[in-house]
């Protein structure tokens, strides 16, 4: 092997380890009928899945999938999500679930935990992705 074969080989195993999906915070709280951005960045070129989860006693378990295998490059991101009303009030504890494949490996990163309470909306559980 050449020497720059393998220089060229330890890189990209480096950076595979180091590929990374930051998501922004979410406020503690959120309203029903109001829009809520999830925004996430990416290093790598991923092919991206984003879910709607809900804590449990074992971890968490996904309640609906929002965005379902869009392959994006690297940047920043933002998806527009309406808070539907159906999961207000009930004192339970939800997160965004934002993960990215590539291949045989990927990424993946939870927001924190919130709440939703009642409050005044408008539509009910839409999206919209956009390049932020």
């Amino acid at each position: 092997m050449k020497p720059t074969t393998l220089v060229s080989s330890v890189l990209a195993l480096a950076a595979a380890a180091n590929a990374t999906i930051l998501v922004d915070p979410v406020a503690p709280t959120l309203y029903a009928g109001d829009e809520q951005e999830v925004v996430w960045t990416m290093d790598q070129k991923y092919t991206v899945e984003v879910d709607f989860v809900q804590q449990t006693s074992y971890g968490w378990k996904t309640i609906k999938q929002l965005l379902d295998r869009q392959k994006e490059p690297t940047g920043r991101y933002r998806f527009d999500w309406t808070v539907p009303r159906r999961y207000a009030g009930n004192g339970k504890k939800y997160a965004f679930w934002v993960s990215g494949s590539q291949g045989s490996g990927g990424y993946a990163n939870l927001t924190n935990w919130f709440e939703i309470s009642d409050g005044c909306g408008k539509r009910e559980g839409s999206a919209k992705l956009f390049l932020a």
